[in-house]
């Protein structure tokens, strides 16, 4: 680990096959690797023991999902934030306010950097923590909750969290609101449907590369 944090990651290039600009949609780079070609968005990521550079196939998919969703002036969650990279994306898209966790401090203190890093200062709020940290939304009463509560939770954990914590996410989504879920294996996917189901969570879409899998729910 000490290493690839000396040496840093090669940039990660995600390209719009259907459009015509000759930018690639998103890069992912560190700050050790200047050959960094034009893209339409640009993240800066320096990983510090934390999860989230883009190169994984699970973060690769949450990220291309969000490029292609409407993602302004929303108010999101990102669980398990790691580096912050899609809290990072969000509000390049145009979020208007994420909260980000996560369990490791380090991870933490990464996500504030990197954010920063990105221009970032104001926006997201970064708390270290379990799904305990959404009781916040949980409390707040029915005639302001379409205002207050995330219309999108995003988690990139695995499986056995994902399937812990269901209820608490599908309780701190808006009514109507998006979860949208990686870090697990095709074959869990209908573990994880069976339960979404249980709080009123209905899939939307499945994804899947190298046996990784997305839902969005």
């Amino acid at each position: 680990n000490q290493q690839w944090e000396q040496e840093g990651f090669r940039p990660i290039i995600i390209e719009d096959k259907e459009s015509n600009d000759a930018r690639a949609l998103l890069v992912i780079h560190d700050t050790s690797h200047p050959d960094v070609p034009e893209a339409l968005y640009d993240i800066c990521i320096n990983p510090c023991q934390a999860f989230g550079t883009g190169s994984h196939q699970t973060t690769r998919m949450i990220l291309s999902q969000l490029l292609a969703m409407p993602i302004k002036n929303r108010i999101i969650v990102d669980a398990g934030t790691g580096t912050g990279i899609l809290s990072i994306m969000c509000m390049m898209l145009g979020a208007s306010e994420v909260l980000a966790y996560d369990i490791d401090e380090w991870s933490v203190r990464n996500a504030q950097s990197n954010l920063l890093l990105n221009g970032i200062e104001t926006g997201v709020n970064v708390l270290l923590g379990n799904s305990s940290v959404l009781t916040s939304f949980q409390h707040v009463s029915q005639s302001t909750a379409s205002q207050k509560h995330p219309s999108l939770l995003i988690a990139n954990i695995n499986r056995n969290i994902l399937l812990a914590d269901m209820q608490v996410f599908a309780q701190t989504l808006a009514e109507g609101g998006e979860l949208l879920l990686s870090g697990f294996f095709t074959e869990d996917a209908p573990i994880l449907l069976a339960e979404a189901s249980k709080y009123g969570l209905e899939p939307l879409l499945q994804r899947e590369e190298d046996n990784w899998c997305l839902l969005l729910l």
